[in-house]
């Protein structure tokens, strides 16, 4: 425990001086989050998992023998808002700078999912599945970044620049999700509508290959502006999970 105390009073005394120096930043954020217009690791990831849990979640109500498997087509839309907050330390007379960044995220990935299956005997149609399914993903944590920035434009008021880095994106939250199936048949019509809204925690206890933290690589493009001593504002543009916009303001001492 005394060791400890020491090392945190030293961490403090060194931090202390870090902020003497004048070297650290602070950025506090707000923006807004989409998947497109690219194919990032957290939609691949998503859509496996909704055809698996469709699949999971209607596969019972098939008829016995006739289908097994079937695989419906995912579209996914999305949006959600985030907080950010990051810590740069900026090197003497230097261009360049590392930092931490926190995010918590409130994202939701809308889907839709369709199949369709036959079977037919010398060209005639004898039974139709028509398999459907809708709901949302939403994803709500906290994800992290260790990055790199250099400022190409750096002058009193102005500064441009780019910073890159690792995204560490923990994929938390809820499914919910309605699917059906509608069988069609010269003897009639039959509904089967099923219901869910598992965690992804539950999810991957039945489902191993549903990941916990999504590591992907982080790209963006600053513009700040200072109009006082120790305070500016600036807007981010970045990918990693998704493409992100934000606007916020930054402190130095």
């Amino acid at each position: 425990m005394k060791r400890k105390s020491v090392l945190i009073f030293l961490s403090l005394i060194l931090f202390a001086q870090v902020v003497n120096a004048g070297k650290l930043e602070l950025q506090l954020s707000y923006g807004r989050w989409t998947l497109s217009p690219y194919t990032t690791v957290v939609e691949r990831e998503s859509e496996d998992m909704i055809r698996e849990e469709l699949q999971r979640l209607l596969s019972p109500s098939f008829p016995e023998n006739v289908f097994t498997i079937f695989s419906p087509q995912v579209d996914l839309s999305s949006s959600g808002n985030y907080l950010s907050l990051a810590i740069w330390y900026n090197f003497s007379n230097s261009p360049f700078s590392v930092g931490l960044k926190g995010q918590y995220f409130d994202f939701k990935i809308s889907f839709l999912a369709s199949a369709e299956q036959s079977v037919e005997i010398l060209g005639q149609e004898l039974l139709r599945v028509e398999t459907s399914g809708e709901g949302d993903l939403r994803l709500s944590s906290i994800n992290g970044s260790i990055l790199g920035r250099w400022a190409f434009v750096l002058k009193p008021k102005i500064r441009v620049s780019v910073f890159g880095g690792l995204n560490f994106f923990p994929y938390k939250g809820k499914v919910f999700i309605d699917g059906q199936i509608l069988i069609q048949s010269a003897l009639g019509d039959i509904l089967y509508q099923q219901s869910d809204n598992p965690t992804l925690d539950d999810v991957r206890g039945w489902n191993d290959r549903v990941p916990s933290l999504l590591v992907s690589p982080e790209l963006g493009l600053s513009l700040g502006y200072r109009f006082a001593k120790n305070l500016g504002a600036f807007v981010d543009v970045s990918i990693s999970q998704g493409l992100y916009l934000s606007l916020g303001l930054f402190f130095t001492q």
